[in-house]
C-alpha cells in the first residue's frame, strides 16, 4: 500500500476510505474503486455508508437498552440518499431521535424492533455489496480483465 492506495492484480486502484462515518469502526477493511465514477456505483457506496451509520446508531441503542432516560436514535438514510441523488450532492447521514414509546425508566429502546430491523439492514447491506460487486465484474469484463 502506497499513500493509502493499493493496485489489485487486475489493475484497479483501490483506496481505503475513512469518511465522516469512520469506516474503521467496521470490523473488516472496506475498499472502494476510485476509478469508477458512475451514478450506480456512487449511489451504492452512499447507501452502504448510510447503512453503516444506521448500524452504529442501532448498536448504540442496543448497548443502552437498560440505561435510564436513554432515547433511541435512528438514521433515515433512504431520505438522505434520495435527496442527494436528486440534486447530485453527497449524501449526509445524521441520526435523529426515534419515535418509539418510552418505558417507566424513560428509555425508548425497543429491543425487539432494533434486532428485527438490524436483520433487515444486514440483508440490505449484503444485497448492496452483491450489486456493487456485480457491477464491478461487468466493468472488469468490459475492459478485458474479467
Amino acid at each position: 500500500m502506497v499513500d493509502g492506495h493499493v493496485t489489485t492484480q487486475n489493475g484497479f486502484k483501490l483506496r481505503r476510505t475513512d469518511g465522516p462515518l469512520s469506516r474503521a469502526d467496521v470490523s473488516a477493511p472496506f475498499f472502494v474503486m476510485t476509478n469508477i465514477n458512475d451514478f450506480t456505483m456512487k449511489t451504492t457506496e452512499a447507501a452502504l455508508d448510510g447503512l453503516v451509520a444506521r448500524s452504529k446508531a442501532r448498536a448504540n441503542n442496543i448497548v443502552n437498552a437498560e440505561t435510564t432516560g436513554f432515547k433511541a436514535r435512528s438514521v433515515d438514510f433512504e431520505s438522505a440518499l434520495r435527496e442527494a441523488g436528486s440534486n447530485s450532492n453527497r449524501a449526509v447521514f445524521t441520526d435523529q431521535l426515534r419515535d418509539t414509546p418510552v418505558d417507566a425508566r424513560g428509555n425508548s429502546v425497543n429491543l425487539e424492533l432494533e434486532v428485527t430491523e438490524m436483520v433487515q439492514d444486514n440483508l440490505l447491506f449484503q444485497a448492496m455489496v452483491n450489486g456493487y460487486n456485480y457491477k464491478a465484474r461487468l466493468i472488469r469484463t468490459a475492459i478485458g480483465n474479467g
